[in-house]
């Protein structure tokens, strides 16, 4: 069953790539001098 976990505010596309076993989230930017950001997860064994 998938895990749940907290993301940052807005945070909506994901992309997990089993080849490299990770999970790429990207959150926007939540204001003027906020930068977009590119989470990278990878799953627990």
């Amino acid at each position: 069953m998938p895990g749940r976990f907290a993301t940052a505010p807005g945070a909506r596309t994901g992309l997990f790539a089993p080849e490299l076993d990770r999970l790429f989230l990207a959150a926007r930017a939540g204001g003027h001098n906020e930068e977009v950001v590119i989470w990278i997860f990878r799953p627990a064994r």
